[in-house]
């Protein structure tokens, strides 16, 4: 009969337990940890597996804290925090597609997460400030960037936008948006308007979307951008509609803007209802809307959204693996894992309105 202490103390992992049963890392720590997620089969192979080696996830622990305080470094939790002001509802939400994308890459480096909510300008939660988990995930918003969130006293990675000393995951946001801008011109669209926040990554998607439209001789002229510093609700987008719609009314119909690119799906919903309400223009016969993100938003009876769809459970997990990777890599420099955002045209976009004529559309 095989030596359960014997076993112990020849300090079983969870990898050498995967190894063991020819399955995934992650597969052992979802079994060990109840999840639901693996079939009840598996994981009642794995919790005697674990039982008969006597491995014991406390044991491992206390071994590693011990193992980092003998050597002088900061003793390691398995523990990642995630920091978001909303957690969303329904697994279509964008937020709440990040978080799974985070449990899972948490799970795959053998921690696990907590999920804790922050208040622009409030303190940090209590488990960071006190050192009591390995990272930070954070799922910084444009408030957050331009009110300058607190500095972290543990490693942390943001999410699409950057602080200062964080590790970061985000998109290519301006490549994603000159593939959007290419596929407006390729509809004869040569005057866009841009509607979206005052921050860095709006910026950045402007900037692109502008060398999308470029190699075609179309642009998105100063007139045609509608931005308020925090436009991230329904009131403040209609608001930027209505003064990005008055002003092309004033316009000669041959300088007007055929189409509006706006910095998310969230605002672009808005102003498409806007747009059909307030205004009585039909999408996309009257006037183009793309988005930003690829969140499914689309109701019955609504057009779906051209988008720049993120790789959001992907981003997340690229997050936590980032933790990970600086637990291991203290000194090195800042660090980013950039992904790409791909282009998705739904009903929203169409020819402009000097091609309808061209093809007989309009």
């Amino acid at each position: 009969m095989e030596n359960i202490t014997t076993a112990k103390s020849d300090g079983l992992t969870q990898e050498s337990l995967a190894q063991m049963l020819n399955v995934s890392q992650m597969t052992v720590s979802r079994a060990l940890r109840g999840t639901g997620k693996v079939r009840p089969e598996i994981e009642q192979a794995i919790r005697a597996a674990a039982s008969k080696h006597g491995y014991s996830a406390e044991d491992q622990f206390s071994a590693r804290a011990l193992q980092h305080k003998r050597h002088g470094r900061e003793p390691v939790t398995n523990v990642v925090c995630a920091i978001i002001n909303d957690a969303g509802q329904g697994d279509r939400h964008f937020n709440a597609r990040i978080l799974h994308g985070i449990e899972t890459g948490a799970l795959e480096t053998g921690s696990e997460l907590i999920i804790s909510p922050y208040r622009l300008g409030g303190a940090l939660p209590r488990v960071v400030s006190r050192r009591q988990v390995d990272g930070v995930v954070w799922l910084l918003s444009d408030a957050d960037v331009l009110n300058q969130a607190p500095p972290c006293p543990v490693p942390f990675v943001g999410v699409l936008f950057s602080l200062p000393k964080s590790d970061l995951a985000l998109v290519n946001d301006q490549a994603a948006m000159q593939a959007m801008g290419q596929h407006l011109a390729g509809l004869g669209h040569r005057r866009v308007a841009f509607i979206g926040p005052e921050s860095p990554l709006a910026q950045a998607r402007l900037t692109g979307l502008r060398a999308g439209l470029a190699a075609s001789g179309g642009t998105v002229a100063e007139a045609d951008v509608a931005q308020k510093r925090y436009a991230m609700n329904a009131a403040t987008t209609d608001a930027l509609v209505r003064a990005v719609m008055a002003r092309r009314q004033a316009q000669p119909a041959s300088q007007r803007f055929t189409a509006i690119a706006v910095y998310n799906d969230y605002m672009a919903a808005a102003v498409i209802r806007c747009l059909q309400e307030e205004f009585k223009m039909r999408v996309p016969e009257d006037l183009s809307v793309t988005g930003f993100d690829g969140v499914d938003l689309a109701e019955a009876g609504t057009p779906r959204l051209t988008t720049a769809a993120i790789p959001l459970e992907d981003l997340g997990a690229a997050a936590a693996r980032l933790i990970a990777w600086r637990m291991q890599h203290k000194a090195a420099a800042k660090r980013q894992v950039v992904m790409s955002a791909g282009l998705v045209v739904g009903e929203t976009t169409g020819p402009a309105a000097s091609q309808r004529t061209k093809t007989g559309l309009g």
